[in-house]
């Protein structure tokens, strides 16, 4: 009976462990150079995991041998391997990437997002910051033209299959938040949308400054 609960219990931690370890990756934010520096970071942060999971499952199984002759239960006897095989099984599904879909190609994903932005003062060598579930990327704002009264300017960004898009403005002391892009997970063709007003302040002063910015998707 002792090494029935010894063996229950050690199968318990090790489970909870695991999906503390899976919901802290799940709500990390890789914030690589761009996407090629954030995925490596979070396949990294993952690998690092489960070689830590896999090594907690080695020490487990080796201590749990000792208990295994004194099991009276066939189901606790299952239980003993369950801590070696989640691991395993976890590395085998990544591997082979079984369940996944077939990753679609970069030239395919890839579409390009353009943005205008006007305002009636000058933004000439701040930085437009955009990011999205893949990294992110931040440039010098260029272009600079007038037009009725207002500086405009245009940004372009590649933008592929993925979540969160949102973008940023800082220049002369003034920074807009972050504004969410309501653009679906895969990108579709369109026009220039509406203007829409983004609001920058200056922290030390709290004056604001008024942006208006649109955007376009093309191919």
């Amino acid at each position: 009976m002792t090494s029935n609960k010894i063996i229950i219990t050690s199968v318990v931690i090790y489970v909870i462990v695991l999906v503390i370890m899976y919901i802290d990756f799940s709500n990390q934010q890789f914030t690589g150079s761009d996407a090629a520096g954030n995925g490596m970071a979070k396949g990294l942060t993952f690998f690092y995991g489960l070689g830590i999971l896999l090594l907690i499952a080695v020490v487990l199984t080796i201590v749990n041998a000792f208990f295994f002759k004194g099991i009276t239960s066939t189901w606790v006897k299952f239980l003993f391997f369950v801590p070696i095989t989640l691991p395993l099984l976890i590395l085998a599904v990544t591997f082979f990437e079984i369940g996944t879909p077939r990753q679609v190609s970069i030239e395919k994903q890839a579409h390009r997002l353009t943005f205008e932005i006007r305002t009636a003062e000058s933004l000439k060598g701040g930085t437009f910051s955009f990011r999205s579930s893949k990294g992110g990327s931040h440039s010098k704002i260029r272009n600079e033209k007038v037009e009725g009264g207002l500086y405009v300017y245009e940004n372009r960004n590649a933008i592929f299959y993925e979540d969160g898009r949102k973008f940023y403005i800082r220049s002369n002391g003034y920074e807009t938040p972050e504004h969410y892009l309501e653009i679906p997970y895969k990108p579709q063709i369109v026009p220039f949308t509406n203007w829409e007003v983004l609001n920058g302040i200056n922290n030390e002063t709290q004056d604001t400054i008024k942006l208006e910015f649109r955007y376009k998707i093309t191919k």
